[in-house]
């Protein structure tokens, strides 16, 4: 009972602000070992944290600790944009755990090709290749000496094996979205495309309108 009224402070005090960001990641891991699902709305609004420690600690209750498969889309846009490798490698291990030998081919590409990116990071470099290893189900990485390294501890053929596997991926010429289809088609993600054939749509209204006013 202790632990449960214990828990409801620090929700409160969550909600009303009071706790410094640099508590906030322990205050997280509270709710993730206890499971307080109650606090699952409040973690959410914290993956827009001004500090990145605590947007990584969103992440890792909401997706890692929790393993809540609505989070996928979040894992991908904050792995592609956020501007904190910190941030970038948890979404990475989220991605790993939520799809875990599944063999995703869109997970697996946007991993691996955040791996091969030289101007990534290497923590995140690390992260998503580890990532993509739990997505086919392959075993882990020993590691030697302790210290994870790209050029010894990578299978460089397996991902490039990979990156043939899982087809071609183009991004949306808009929006930056992952769009995974063997082949060619439209430059622009479907979201995208109404909106480009809404405005095309507006635009000849328009002219036609000054055309017929000339007239």
């Amino acid at each position: 009972m202790t632990e449960r009224i214990s828990l409801g402070d620090l929700l409160d005090d969550l909600r009303a602000g009071t706790i410094e960001a640099e508590d906030i990641p322990a205050v997280l891991r509270c709710f993730a070992d206890a499971f307080a699902v109650e606090a699952e709305a409040d973690i959410e609004e914290l993956v827009v944290h001004d500090a990145p420690e605590v947007r990584a600690a969103a992440v890792e209750v909401l997706v890692m600790h929790w393993r809540i498969a609505e989070y996928r889309p979040l894992c991908e846009y904050l792995l592609r944009y956020d501007e904190d490798s910190g941030v970038r490698s948890a979404a990475a291990r989220g991605l790993g755990v939520l799809l875990s030998q599944t063999r995703d081919k869109t997970a697996l590409r946007q991993l691996l090709e955040a791996a091969r990116d030289p101007q990534e990071a290497r923590r995140v470099r690390q992260a998503t290749y580890l990532a993509a290893l739990d997505v086919i189900g392959a075993a882990p990485v020993r590691q030697h000496g302790g210290r994870f390294s790209l050029r010894r501890d990578v299978d460089w053929r397996l991902v490039d094996d990979l990156l043939a596997e899982s087809g071609t991926v183009l991004h949306c010429a808009i929006c930056g979205a992952p769009m995974v289809r063997p082949g060619d088609g439209p430059e622009w993600c479907l979201d995208c495309t109404l909106d480009v054939l809404e405005f095309t749509r507006m635009t000849a209204e328009a002219t036609n309108r000054r055309v017929f006013g000339q007239d």
